[in-house]
């Protein structure tokens, strides 16, 4: 079994207070909006960069994920 990218490859999330959080991909399932844990300020990631980046990662990741099928191994999702 191996791991899906989507739990493994980080989005360095900068805030425009200058604080740089690494996120699980994952973790922005369904999400449109980030709280930066440092200041508070509510960011949207629909909006440029961050929508054009994020939409860059799950490409690459689904790709991985593929390629490792692909092979025969089973790719898994961590819940939680």
């Amino acid at each position: 079994m191996a791991i899906s990218m989507f739990d493994q490859h980080l989005f360095q999330f900068r805030c425009q207070c200058g604080h740089v959080e690494p996120i699980v991909l994952g973790r922005l399932d369904d999400v449109t909006r980030w709280t930066c844990e440092r200041c508070g300020y509510s960011t949207d990631l629909t909006a440029e960069p961050y929508r054009a980046v994020i939409e860059e990662l799950r490409d690459i990741a689904s790709e991985i994920d593929k390629q490792v099928r692909q092979r025969g191994e089973n790719v898994e999702r961590i819940d939680g």
